[in-house]
């Protein structure tokens, strides 16, 4: 049995839009984006075929106030045939980063070099990508199930076949061995990197089909959004052993008809191990916050005119990244 979220979402004052920063560049929906390992980078991906680096440097105190005026130089690069739809930065390098597309390839741009240094090939549009710690690629598609790619290897090391379209993916950084993936089929899988013959477990937690799973940062906890914009989380070590999941719900905002793949995160304070935040992008054009251990609605902040697709936290800047369909990324406080 689930545990609902009590408390009305009307009832939730809007979060007021000061230290907004909009990042206006991108001339078509914006899809995903990620801040790299010492925050100074910020990586957006769209509909434009476009990715944009914008440089963070002006803002450097976790607590820095900024404007909607404020500079950010920005490089604004076509690495794809089609549609950017997620990236993921290296865990080893950091200058590299790993963006996934429509046009069903999978490319590792090196920004010392300005280059291409690696294309992964597909037949079929890829919804999510994710890095292990050894920066082992996992590739979440259409029609190719999941793949695990190495930056050595022309071809993947390990391939999980789907019978429907994979919309997300995720791989436990903590211990690098388990990764984790979902999508029209609302079951979630978790496969061992080592061993991907045979899953560790599955476990079908959602009714409708699964556009987002995100991990803790030790592993210990699964966090996975549907398409009705219910989130849910279990802990995914009992699975391991053997016991049931008993998964918590936060009621979501409702969704619409819209064909986007919205995704949610769990963020956690870096000084206390209680303090745990999950955020989710809508249909609506809100951020939406609850706390985790007492799945409390917290907040529903405005910013966008349209659906927010995707969002990274910075720990380091303290500092929230979201990206929506009206063409632009925000970046703002939590």
């Amino acid at each position: 049995m689930s545990l609902v979220l009590t408390g009305n979402l009307k009832s939730i004052d809007k979060k007021p839009t000061s230290n907004v920063l909009r990042l206006r560049g991108h001339k078509a929906p914006v899809l995903t984006t990620k801040f790299n390992n010492d925050s100074t980078l910020l990586a957006s991906g769209s509909m434009d075929k476009h990715l944009a680096i914008w440089s963070l440097n002006s803002i450097t105190e976790s607590n820095s106030d900024f404007t909607d005026e404020t500079e950010i130089d920005f490089n604004y690069l076509q690495l794809h045939k089609s549609a950017i739809t997620s990236l993921a930065w290296s865990n080893l390098q950091e200058t590299l980063l790993f963006s996934a597309s429509a046009d069903a390839t999978t490319c590792c741009f090196d920004l010392n070099k300005s280059a291409k240094t690696k294309t992964f090939r597909q037949n079929s549009s890829i919804n999510q990508i994710a890095v292990s710690k050894r920066d082992l690629v996992l590739t979440a598609s259409d029609s190719n199930g999941v793949k695990l790619w190495d930056l050595r290897s022309k071809f993947p090391i390990a391939e999980i076949p789907s019978k429907f379209p994979v919309l997300t993916c995720c791989i436990d950084t903590h211990n690098d061995t388990s990764l984790y993936f979902s999508g029209i089929d609302p079951t979630v899988h978790c496969y061992d990197i080592r061993n991907t013959q045979t899953p560790t477990w599955s476990e079908s937690n959602q009714v409708h089909s699964i556009t987002s799973l995100s991990l803790s940062r030790n592993g210990e906890y699964l966090l996975s959004k549907s398409l009705d914009g219910t989130i849910k989380y279990f802990d995914s070590r009992l699975i391991v052993k053997g016991k049931r999941a008993k998964p918590y719900l936060f009621d979501g905002p409702k969704a619409t008809q819209e064909d986007y793949l919205i995704r949610s995160i769990l963020v956690e304070s870096e000084t206390d191990d209680t303090k745990k935040t999950v955020v989710s992008g809508s249909n609506d054009g809100f951020i939406y916050s609850w706390d985790f251990l007492s799945r409390k609605l917290l907040d529903r902040i405005e910013g966008h005119t349209g659906t927010i697709l995707d969002l990274d936290y910075s720990s380091m800047l303290g500092k929230m990244a979201t990206c929506s369909n009206d063409t632009t990324v925000i970046l703002r406080d939590l």
